[in-house]
């Protein structure tokens, strides 16, 4: 069993999320600000994070640095962002996701890199 953690503020989107991954045997958690997502991140095991970078509260490109720097964690990180400058995935995969996707994007890309 997969359990990921959705760190995103758009309802719409982390219903779609619970909708295609639930069935698929994924057990999912979700925080909608970036200071309870870090909370989570760091308090709970999960297999893989998918962090949205315009985040109320922190932003996740400061989640990401604080995960990887404060936390030393290495759980996979998944940006899911609608910013899709060069300059901004350069900037994400210097501060430690391992991955990034740009919305809109498909679910079935989306589990696969998982």
């Amino acid at each position: 069993m997969t359990r990921l953690l959705i760190i995103e503020d758009n309802p719409e989107l982390i219903a779609n999320l619970y909708d295609f991954f639930e069935p698929l045997g994924y057990v999912l958690d979700e925080a909608r600000d970036g200071v309870t997502g870090l909370r989570m991140a760091t308090q709970n095991n999960y297999d893989a994070i998918l962090l949205d970078l315009m985040l109320p509260r922190m932003d996740g490109m400061t989640l990401c640095s604080k995960l990887r720097c404060d936390y030393q964690n290495p759980v996979p990180v998944l940006m899911l962002t609608a910013r899709d400058p060069v300059d901004d995935r350069v900037q994400g995969f210097a501060l430690g996701a391992d991955d990034y996707l740009i919305k809109p994007f498909s679910l079935r890309e989306l589990d696969a890199r998982i």
